[in-house]
């Protein structure tokens, strides 16, 4: 995992970042089903 984000070349702040987005998107799919 830790590899392919090295390899992206993103900071820690933008894997950061998008692990947040990520999760909100999961949460809204999440609302969306019920």
């Amino acid at each position: 995992q830790q590899d392919i984000i090295k390899k992206t070349g993103l900071t820690d702040e933008q894997v950061f970042d998008i692990t947040n987005a990520m999760s909100q998107i999961h949460e809204a799919m999440i609302k969306e089903e019920q």
